[in-house]
Order: structure tokens, then C-alpha cells, then sequence
């Protein structure tokens, strides 16, 4: 009866034992990369533990083989109920005690060093993952029977009846099932302990970058986030060697600050957060983002003109990119300097013969350049310059008293969309006709101020013309044009 209820207990101990096999088997599959040492525990303890009922299975079929006088395959399927010579001790006090009480000869010398062994394997397989045994462990120390001492050998086996020993090793194997149980157990709890407290999963999708430009690729790591609603982490803000916590909304650290200083901006920190284990762990987190000066670009396309031989002013800027990462260059062998903040000056190649030009701007963006755009742009020679004298243009009238302190005025027109320094004055020529007189002229003049040639011009007379011709200036892109003639009659 006590055979048989011990055999009852192994079944239910066994079943047991598969539930929480099982729960080891769904994880490993689940997330095999963190699992695998304790799965690989969990083969080593269950190994040992076959091992051990297999052998204690195996000296029952010996000692059944023996008394009975049968095969050890007969004896290995029998019922202890069926076993004739139950209360037979010879053959069994033999083969596990030895011959003539010789300890060390039998079979339980064995059995004990095993059993301590098995011990000794669920502990090492426990501390590797920092867990202790807390099964019940074997108590092999000296008995006193019948007012004698004896080894634990002896006290358990000697003259003991085979009935006896079939049901003293059937609670052998339910404790053998039970510290496996117990370890097993440590070692699902483990999974779990070394998890976060989560009650609530959400989706995320985070993408590299919030700003890119057509033709740029878009990237984004979409995965799913889980928080506790009542455990939540600590986050620390480390910016300047100042570190802060922040409140936590939905498992979710809120940062906010506003930037002075443009450029390339570093938010750093680390999550703290305490396992199933009661352990603090430290998660450090590093990002970046740019921070760029508000800005607007407003251009007429349709003037996108550029002169030659002089320096163009050029503004470049690309919205959400700071300035330092604007590359801009120009073709054709024309010269492109950065001025300043999105600022350039372009100074025109003479000798292109090209009729427009190309600019191309870029930016880099995620240790990438990328092209942002290309502007044509026409090219145009500068329009010849004009020449007056005061407001006369063309032809007018002057008094003669004013003639001789006037300058000739050689100038582009001030409507020209460039600020552009005057053109250099080559000569002219200055002649005095009409009122029935022969005209008489100044030759070679270089000097625009009349007042270097105020004899000459006292010397007309009311009525007659003063003619300012052959004006012939060089323009500020070295080009040579000689103006229209400025016709004046002098008055009273």
C-alpha cells in the first residue's frame, strides 16, 4: 500500500514537472537568445534527475531479480504486489550493502555519492544565475538502531525486507522529482525576474529624421514599447554635467527646452528602472537634433540674372538646415565666395560665352549630401553707362556763369538692380560752335571737373553750342564704350 502510494505521488509529481517543462520549452521558443542559459540549466537538472530514477529503477529490478530468482527484464515490469518473497532481506542486504556488512562493496555507497551529486549540479546550475537551492537536501549522517551506531548505509538497508526497500526508493524518486520541481521553478521564476513590470504595450514609430527632402530617403524603427501604469521609470536629463528628472507621463519621460544657439544640438540622459528582481538597472540614451534660425527665401525667378564683371550678391538658405551645412557651388569657371550667413557674392567669368549659368545648392544631411537644387541663372553683359552734366542728358541750356563749375557725370543708371562703383573716364573732347564763329575745340581731356578748362569755356558766347563729345570710359567689366554726345547752349 505504501509502494503503491508512493507511485501515485511520482505520477502526480511527473505531471508536474511537464507543466513547468512546458512553460521552459514556450519561452525558449519566444526568445531564444535570452533564455538560453537557463534553458540549458533546466536540461542539465532534468538529465540528471532521469539519470537518478533510472538507476534507483534499475537496483529495484536487481534486488526483485535476485530474491525471486527471475530475468532483470521479468523483474523490471513486475508489481511489487506480485513479488512473492516480499519479506526476503539476504539477497537485497547484499547486493546493497555488501558481502560480510563491507561497506563501500554495495550498491548504496554508490547511491549516496550520486544522490549528492545531483545535489551538487542543481546547486552549480542555480548560482549561475544567481539563484539558491532551496530543495530538501539529503541527510546522510550516522543512525542509532537497536542501541547502535551506524553509517546511513548501513542503518537503511541492512536485513531490511525487498518490500521495504521498493517503497523506501519510491520516496527516494518522489524527493528526487521534488528537488527538480523546486529548482525548475527557480529557474522560471528567473525568466520573469529578470523582466520589467509591464501592464500597457504601444506602437511607436520613430524615424531618423523628421525633415527630409524629395529624393532623400525616409527611414523610421516601428516597434512596439511597454510601461508599467503604476511602476513607473525614473529618466535623468544630463545636459552640462547637470542632471534632472523629468516627470513621466504614460512610461514616458517629458523633456522640453528652448535652444539660444543654432547648430547641432545633444540631448543625453539615462532610464532607471528596477526589474521583477528588485534590481535597479541604468538604460543611457544619447540623440541629436538641429536647430536652425527662422528664416524665409523670396525670389523673382523670373530675374534670376547675374552680370558679368562685377560681384553679384547671392542669398542661399535652406530651410531646416543650418548654414554650416549649405554647400553652394556655381559652373562655367565663375567665382563663388560665402560673405557671411547665407550670404555669397559671385563674380562673373568675362570670357564665358555661355548665356546662363548654373547654380547648384546642398545640403548635408545625415553625414550625406544631398542635392536640394539647381537654379539657372541668365548671364548678361552690364548695359553701357550715361553721361550728364547736372540734369542734362541729351541737350539742354545753361547759363554761361554755371558752365565752368559743372563736372561730367559718368555714371550707370541708378535703377541697376547692382550697387556698382562708376566706370573709369578715358576722354573726351569739348567744342564750341555756332553764332556765326568758327568752332574751336579741346582735345585729350581726362578731367571730368569743367573747372580745368573754365578759360576755354568763358570763351563762348550767348547763343552758341557747347558740345561734349568722343566721351570714351571704360565700363567696371573692362569693356571700352564711347557715349552719346551732351549738346549745351549757353544762355545769358
Amino acid at each position: 500500500m505504501l509502494d503503491e502510494g508512493m507511485e501515485n505521488t511520482f505520477l502526480v509529481s511527473e505531471s508536474q514537472r511537464n507543466d513547468v517543462w512546458s512553460k521552459l520549452e514556450l519561452a525558449q521558443g519566444l526568445d531564444p537568445v535570452k533564455t538560453a542559459g537557463i534553458y540549458a540549466s533546466a536540461e542539465s537538472i532534468k538529465e540528471g534527475s532521469n539519470a537518478l530514477i533510472n538507476k534507483i529503477d534499475s537496483l529495484n529490478a536487481l534486488i526483485i531479480a535476485e530474491t525471486e530468482g527471475m530475468t532483470i527484464a521479468e523483474a523490471d515490469t513486475i508489481h511489487l504486489e506480485y513479488v512473492e518473497k516480499k519479506e526476503q532481506y539476504q539477497e537485497a542486504t547484499q547486493i546493497m550493502v555488501g558481502p560480510s556488512e563491507r561497506l563501500g562493496k554495495g550498491e548504496a555507497s554508490g547511491l549516496k555519492r550520486e544522490l549528492l551529486a545531483y545535489e551538487s549540479l542543481i546547486s552549480k546550475e542555480l548560482r549561475k544565475h544567481n539563484l539558491q537551492f532551496g530543495g530538501k537536501g539529503w541527510n546522510f549522517e550516522d543512525q542509532t538502531r537497536d542501541g547502535v551506531m551506524m553509517p546511513w548505509e548501513k542503518y537503511t538497508y541492512y536485513e531490511l525486507p525487498l518490500a521495504a526497500i521498493v517503497a523506501f526508493h519510491g520516496k527516494l524518486k518522489n524527493d528526487i522529482k521534488q528537488q527538480e520541481m523546486s529548482a525548475l521553478g527557480s529557474l522560471v521564476s528567473a525568466i520573469a525576474m529578470e523582466d520589467f513590470p509591464i501592464d500597457t504595450i504601444v506602437a511607436k514609430v520613430i524615424p531618423n529624421s523628421n525633415y527630409i527632402v524629395r529624393g532623400q530617403k525616409y527611414e523610421a524603427s516601428i516597434f512596439l514599447g511597454g510601461y508599467s501604469t503604476t511602476n513607473a521609470p525614473e529618466v535623468i536629463m544630463n545636459m552640462g554635467g547637470n542632471p534632472t528628472l523629468l516627470a513621466v507621463e504614460g512610461g514616458m519621460g517629458i523633456y522640453e527646452t528652448t535652444p539660444q544657439s543654432i547648430g547641432l544640438q545633444t540631448v543625453e540622459g539615462e532610464i532607471r528602472m528596477t526589474n521583477n528582481r528588485g534590481e535597479v538597472k541604468s538604460f543611457p540614451f544619447a540623440s541629436e537634433y538641429v536647430v536652425a534660425s527662422p528664416s524665409a527665401t523670396v525670389s523673382p525667378t523670373a530675374m534670376n540674372v547675374l552680370y558679368k564683371g562685377v560681384e553679384n550678391p547671392l542669398a542661399v538658405s535652406v530651410p531646416g538646415v543650418p548654414d554650416d551645412k549649405v554647400r553652394v557651388t556655381i559652373g562655367d569657371g565663375h567665382q563663388l565666395t560665402k560673405t557671411g550667413q547665407g550670404t555669397y557674392k559671385v563674380k562673373m567669368n568675362n570670357s564665358s560665352k555661355g548665356r546662363t549659368t548654373t547654380v547648384r545648392v546642398s545640403a548635408e544631411i545625415g553625414g550625406e549630401l544631398v542635392p536640394m537644387n539647381t537654379i539657372e541663372f541668365r548671364v548678361f553683359t552690364l548695359p553701357p553707362p550715361r553721361a550728364r552734366i547736372r540734369d542734362i542728358e541729351t541737350k539742354g541750356e545753361m547759363r554761361k556763369s554755371d558752365i565752368a563749375i559743372q563736372n561730367l557725370m559718368i555714371e550707370y543708371d541708378k535703377s541697376f538692380p547692382l550697387d556698382i562703383p562708376k566706370p573709369e573716364l578715358l576722354g573726351y573732347v569739348v567744342v564750341i560752335s555756332g553764332g556765326g564763329q568758327e568752332p574751336k575745340s579741346r582735345e585729350g581731356l581726362t578731367n571730368p571737373r569743367f573747372s580745368e578748362i573754365a578759360t576755354f569755356l568763358n570763351s563762348a558766347r550767348i547763343g552758341q553750342t557747347i558740345d561734349i563729345e568722343n566721351i570714351k570710359i571704360r565700363g567696371r567689366d573692362g569693356r571700352i564704350h564711347v557715349l552719346p554726345s551732351l549738346k549745351i547752349k549757353v544762355l545769358r
